[in-house]
This record gives structure tokens, sequence and C-alpha cells, in this order.
């Protein structure tokens, strides 16, 4: 082998070059560098490889550095780029070990790389050039859609690139003045920030698309952004993202308008009495409203059936992947499917007579969905008309007036036994119950906070397999349904919409993991606070006993369930007995008055429902005493009672096995039943 000298270059084939294991770049990458074959099937080698000449293997040659480089040649000699004998530049290095590693560090570490917005300037030239974006984007093995990105950064305004360069913005943000493609927009908005403002991801946002509607906006989804485009409205896309912004508002506006109106049309002619178009959702949309519900449709035998079978396949993946770190595509893309199916099939559809839609109307309004129609609306005015269609239901268990009850309401103040309610009821109730310590965890930041920190440090320092139950918190949203009444339509569900429209929850659209966790870290403290307070109280699972952490917390919490919530015809008063709501008749408003009301007990089952639901929601005047007494009740185990004094672990207890249901609770004396807790 001829001897060389150190620096010397020489050319050599690949049959020639083998790796040295004294190569400083160890951990090496599991594919090859498609950037960098990409740049010498465009360029050829720019860079020598580092080699000297091998002790073991004669003829050879160890490659000391440039791994990367020999990876990406050896794959377009294979692709037939280049020859087998084709032969590279090669720098011979020193042959003592220490300088060679010192050579080798420098070649891999001292070198510089190219701040980003160099990176994006240079392909700015390219194009200046004009080299096309299929061109460039060839040449560097780069998508067409990366090398528009780094063009735009490379063309922002002339501001955002200098702040960038100097580090005065991160390279996020400079994505977001990038990513609008009016310049004078860009250098207006950057400017006014930089006089008085902090660059966050909010604050560029909102200023840059101030006249613009977001493509997640309900009123996009409603109008549907296909729609705008096809009459002609212009959208500026966001290349970083999913996200496109339509500048147009009036035509938006038109479009929505007149597809209200549609909707309005199709209401209308499908019997309801009156229909009313909204542009969106608002706090006080329904009220002033009483309600009627149409019966509930049975799913088909085949849909019943499709749902059981669904159910089982989903059990089947969840127990197939219970030990598995990461699901597979295709078991994740069917468990997504099986999803979003099994949310049709349990969807509650019903259906109003004629008869009902004559006496009521319907709210309707843009929203996620596409449109929000609530059905079965009641005007003051129409009320007697809903009571003469109602008058002949005979309802259904309906009982007598007998059974126990006291008639002359002489014992009013007697401790209650807790009703025998069924288990639908039961279970809804408990759901209402979640609802509301939900909107009261949401509206309590440092308690949500407290809550949130106390189960979190327990889990780490705590007992073995230590958890507050009551919780989902590792943490999941918990999954809130009734079987009957409308969950949607509780006070408690109006405080959280309201609370949630307020969240900057802008900073996880789109967003990786650390981009999301770098923006939580840099939201001001009450922003902070506020998402995390919604993000525990959607915790709250179904409140089926006293034994859970969070029967504890909303307790001392000194929570009014009438606060977030109030029964209904539906939810609550049609689905127990007739002796049961003689006895909320004379609880409430004292037996005299319940006798009057009900006609000496004598109601229809139909008619003490609509007398209860008018009491409750005060259609059906009463003098002050009673009122207060209506607007303070609740059924028996919806308060938030405490835990009992003597159980201090309650996290361990096991919830609903201490009483079958509907079995009387021990109760002891003073003890006001109110507090029970509803059985499991």
């Amino acid at each position: 082998m001829a001897q060389h000298q150190t620096g010397e270059t020489v050319h050599l084939p690949l049959s020639k070059l083998v790796m040295s294991r004294d190569n400083p770049r160890k951990t090496k990458p599991n594919t090859v560098d498609e950037l960098l074959v990409a740049s010498i099937r465009s360029r050829g080698l720019l860079q020598n490889l580092g080699v000297r000449p091998s002790e073991t293997n004669a003829g050879k040659y160890e490659v000391r550095y440039g791994g990367r480089r020999l990876a990406a040649l050896r794959l377009l000699t294979k692709e037939g780029h280049f020859s087998k004998t084709q032969e590279f530049p090669c720098r011979i290095v020193p042959s003592d070990d220490a300088d060679a590693s010192e050579e080798a560090l420098a070649e891999n570490i001292v070198r510089e790389a190219l701040s980003p917005i160099d990176d994006f300037e240079a392909f700015a030239k390219l194009d200046a050039l004009g080299l096309s974006v299929e061109e460039i984007a060839k040449r560097f093995g780069a998508t067409e859609r990366a090398v528009r990105q780094r063009l735009s950064l490379g063309q922002a305004a002339p501001c955002v690139r200098k702040a960038l360069r100097d580090g005065e913005i991160s390279l996020d943000i400079a994505k977001l003045f990038a990513g609008c493609p009016d310049l004078a927009r860009q250098e207006r908005v950057f400017k006014a920030i930089d006089e008085g403002g902090h660059f966050s991801a909010h604050s560029v946002r909102k200023m840059l698309y101030e006249n613009a509607v977001s493509s997640s906006d309900a009123i996009v989804k409603f109008v549907t952004l296909d729609a705008y485009e096809a009459a002609g409205g212009t959208v500026e896309r966001d290349l970083f993202s999913d996200e496109a912004h339509l500048t147009d508002l009036e035509l938006l506006a038109t479009l929505r308008d007149a597809k209200l109106a549609e909707e309005v049309e199709r209401l209308t002619a499908d019997g309801w009495s009156w229909v009313e178009a909204h542009e969106g959702y608002a706090y006080d949309l329904m009220h002033g409203f009483d309600r009627i519900y149409g019966k509930i449709v049975e799913k088909s035998p085949e849909e019943q059936a499709e749902r059981a079978r669904l159910e089982e396949e989903l059990d089947g993946l969840l127990e197939k992947n219970a030990d598995a770190e990461d699901w597979s595509d295709e078991d994740s893309e069917r468990y997504d499917a099986i999803e979003e199916r099994l949310d049709d099939l349990r969807e509650i559809e019903r259906a109003f007579t004629a008869e009902q839609k004559a006496v009521a109307g319907c709210i309707l309004y843009p929203s996620n969905d596409g449109v929000t129609v609530h059905e079965g609306l009641v005007r003051k005015e129409d009320r007697k008309k809903v009571r003469a269609l109602t008058a002949g239901d005979t309802g259904a268990g309906e009982g007598g007036a007998g059974g126990g009850v006291d008639l002359d309401g002489d014992n009013e103040d007697a401790p209650k036994a807790v009703p025998d309610y069924g288990l639908g009821l039961r279970s809804d109730l408990a759901i209402y119950k979640a609802q509301a310590l939900q909107a009261a965890l949401a509206e309590t930041p440092e308690t949500a906070i407290l809550m949130h920190q106390f189960i979190l440090v327990r889990r780490i320092f705590g007992p073995v397999f230590a958890s507050a139950h009551g919780t989902t918190l590792q943490a999941s949203k918990a999954d809130l349904r009734v079987e009957r009444g409308e969950l949607g339509e509780t006070t408690a569900a109006a405080l959280l919409d309201h609370a949630e429209r307020a969240l900057r929850t802008d900073i996880f659209a789109g967003a990786s993991l650390i981009a999301s966790w770098c923006a939580f870290k840099a939201l001001e403290p009450d922003e902070r606070d506020q998402l995390v307070a919604f993000a525990v109280a959607m915790t709250v699972e179904s409140m089926t006993s006293a034994a859970t952490f969070t029967a504890l917390v909303a307790h001392e919490m000194d929570i009014n369930i009438r606060d977030y919530w109030k029964p209904t015809g539906e939810s609550f008063f049609a689905r127990i007995k007739k002796d049961q709501l003689i006895a909320f008749l004379k609880e409430t408003v004292g037996g005299d008055v319940a006798a009057k009301l009900s006609k000496n007990f004598k109601a229809k089952k139909s008619e003490l429902v609509d007398l209860c639901d008018g009491l409750i929601h005060d259609t059906t005047p009463v003098d002050a005493k009673h009122r207060d007494a209506l607007d303070d009740w609740a059924p028996a185990g919806m308060a938030f009672a405490a835990p009992e004094p003597d159980n201090d672990d309650i996290d361990d207890d096991d919830v609903g096995e201490d009483d079958a249901p509907g079995a009387d609770p021990k109760i002891d004396p003073g003890e006001d039943p109110a507090t029970d807790e509803i059985a499991a």
C-alpha cells in the first residue's frame, strides 16, 4: 500500500472503504439521512471523508469521520447513481490516535450549523434564482410542503426575520407571522406587539387575524368551507397547520343567514308552531321556556344487535391491548371507527306528535356539529295549550293516594326515608350531581388545583396503589350520560360552556407536546389556573356514593345542588311514583295547598307531574314561603353530604355495597335525611 501524507487528498472507491470502530459518532440513525442523500445526488460529495490506512485489512481504508456520507454513497451506488468503480475524495487523517480523535471530534462538533433563518433565506434565494418548489424539493429530499414552509419563513417581513436571527422571538412565533401572506400586516402587527406587548402565540394570532374567522369556528362548520369558497370567498391558509382563515366576513354572514333560513323553513314545514334562528349560542338563549319531549324512538332490532356486537368488539380490543404501550395503526383506527358508530347508536331520538309541534317551537344556531336544534320549547303564552294537550294523559305506573301517605299534612316535619327510586333514576341523579360538582370546581380554581395537587402527590408518596376514587385523574375526561332528560340543558351545563369559552385552549391547537408545554408555562397564572381548574372538573365521575374523595371535596365546598340543577318533568317527576309526587307537594307547599292544587290528591299522575314541574320552574304561583321551600328542594341523596366521621380511609371503600337499592338508610337521631346519599 502506498504511503500517504497526513492531510493529503486521495480518491478511493467504496470497495476500499470500511467504517472505523473509532468513529466518534457512535449513535447512528435508524435510516439513511434522506436530506444528505438528496444533496449528494444533486450536487455530488461536497465534503471529503476522513480516512487512514487500515492496520488489520490490507488495502482498505478506515473512515474516521464521514460515516453518514459513506452510508449515503453506498445507497446511491446501490441505486445505480454511482458506478461501483466510482472514486470519491478522501482526506488522510493523522495516524496518531490522539491526533486523529481530536480531528474527528472537531469535524463533528466544532462545525457550526446554520442559523434557522439563514437556512430559510437560502431557500428563498433559490426561489429568487428561478427554481421551482418541485425542483428545490428534489434537490434537498424534502416534501413540497416543507419547502413552501421554508420559503415563507425566508420571505417573511424583514422585522420578523431580524427578530428571529437575534433571538428576540421563537421559531414558533416566526411561523405564525410567516403563515400570514400579507407582509404589510406582518410588519404592522409585529411593531404593535413589539412596542407594548408580549410575543405570545395567542396575541400574534389574534392580531394577525382580527378581521378573519378561523376554519374551526362554528359558523364555518355550519356554512362549510367548500360552500364559502364556491361562493367566491377568500381564504388564507396556514402552511404550518391545518387551520385556514376566512376573510370575507360579509359573505360568510350572508351564507350563514341563508342556510339558517333554509333550516327555519324546513322545521316550519315539519309542523312546528314557531322557529327562531340565532347567530350562535348565548347563555340566556333558553331562558324563560318550558319544554315538552317527544316519545323516545326505540332502536331497531338490527341497530340493537349492531350495538351489542360493536361493544363486544370494543371490549376485545381493550383486552387485547391492555398491556401494550402502543396500539397498532389497524387497532387504533378500528377503535375510533367503532366509537364513532356507537355514538350514533347510543344517541336518543325523539318523535314529536303533530299536536305537540302545534303548541311548541324550536331554537337553532350554528355549532361545531354544524347546527344545533332545541325542539319542544314552550312559550309562556302557550302553557295552557300544553296543559290541555296533556290533560288526557293518564301517565305510567299511576298509584293510589294511599300506601301510608299522610294526606292531612300533620306530620310534614317527620324524617323521610329515602324514596324507592328506580335504578335508572338513581343513576341519572348521580350523574346530575357529578355535573354540578364539575361546574362548581370549574368556578373555584383554588379548590380544583389543591385537589389536583393532592391526588398527584398522594399517588407518588402515599400507599401503594393509592388513588382518590371518584375522579378519573390520571387523567381523562369523565363520560357523563343520562337516560332521560337533557344533560346539556342544566344550569351547570351553561356555566361549564361559558367557562370553556374563556379558556386559553388555543395553546393546544395543532401544537406539539413540547410546544404546548412551553406555551402552558408561559401563560399568566390566572389563565393557567382556569385551565387546570376546568380540566380537574372534567374528571369528576358519576357520584353514586358518599364514600368517595370527590364527595368529601364537594361537602367542604358547601355546594347547593339547586344552584346547578333542578328536577324536570322528564328527568325526575315522571319517573317516580304517584305517592312520591304527593309527598313532594306536601313537603314543599304544605298539605292544604298540595290538596288544593292536586284536587284533593285525586289528580292523574300526568297532571301531578306537570304540577310538580310547574312549581319547581315557578310557572305555578305560590306564596314566598313556599317558593323558598321549592327553590331549596332536591331529591333525597342529592345533597353533598359529609362521609361518615369514623371512615378515615374513604378512598378504599367499596362503593354502594352497604345497602341494597331502595333500602332504608340507618338514620341517627337528629340526622337530616336530606343528606343521605343515593344508593349505588
